[in-house]
């Protein structure tokens, strides 16, 4: 409840109490670790997950903190080895999935970031981060294969990424979240040269967010580029009715 109302130095000093009254509870140690996780203390953070784990060594719980410790850290492959380890004990366990993912995203690992994120959807499809991070880690994928100039491949991951963008809008818990998927939804229709699409999408954002500039900015891209296929295919026609 302390940690909850954010007052985090009362909140320690009664975890420190109550292992002090019991020093074999593993949950105060891990308690006290979510303390100096948000009192930004992540030597003391680490050591309290650590003992909690030396207390109770199947907590998934504790396994998963020590995990975002690493990944706060930027030590992604260390997150990934407590991951494994919760896995191990819950393999449809959805957020530990989803978060595992988020590991192989910082690693670049987009392939494996999607496997992990499609996992979470099988524990839980109605989860919205998984949702749209399925979307980014196929976005991704595309835009590696455009800069590649295989195009038809990186064609198609745009519309699988569609796919998770549009679900994300509909599972939106309110507009800030509803306009961030339909700007990546048009960013994904806009790699794909869905014009007319993304612009529609980008509108949409634009409606609940007025103030996102990479929105405008990609709108006004995504218009220029409609337009000047148009005049190519006009020049193309006249071009024709002269033979």
């Amino acid at each position: 409840i302390l940690i909850s109302l954010k007052r985090l130095k009362e909140a320690k000093n009664t975890f420190i109490r109550a292992i002090e009254i019991n020093p074999k509870y593993f949950s105060s140690y891990n308690n006290l670790g979510h303390c100096y996780t948000l009192l930004h203390k992540r030597k003391k953070s680490f050591e309290a997950f650590s003992k909690a784990l030396t207390l109770n060594p199947k907590s998934l719980e504790v396994k998963n903190n020590l995990a975002n410790y690493f990944i706060d850290k930027g030590d992604y492959n260390k997150a990934l080895d407590y991951y494994f380890e919760a896995l191990k004990f819950d393999p449809k366990n959805n957020g530990i999935l989803f978060n595992t993912g988020i590991a192989y995203t910082n690693l670049n690992n987009e392939d494996k970031a999607e496997e992990y994120y499609k996992k979470s959807l099988e524990a839980n499809s109605q989860y919205y981060k998984a949702n749209l991070n399925t979307g980014h880690s196929l976005y991704q994928q595309a835009f590696s294969l455009m800069q590649k100039e295989i195009i038809d491949s990186a064609k198609a991951k745009c519309s699988n990424a569609e796919l998770y963008y549009n679900n994300s809008v509909t599972l939106a818990k309110n507009k800030n979240e509803k306009a961030e998927s339909l700007y990546h939804l048009g960013n994904s229709q806009l790699l794909g040269q869905k014009l007319e699409e993304s612009i529609e999408s980008y509108k949409k954002s634009l409606r609940l967010v007025p103030e996102n500039m990479d929105a405008k900015h990609n709108l006004s891209l995504a218009q220029y580029l409609l337009n000047k296929e148009e005049k190519e295919e006009e020049e193309e026609e006249k071009e024709e009715v002269k033979e």
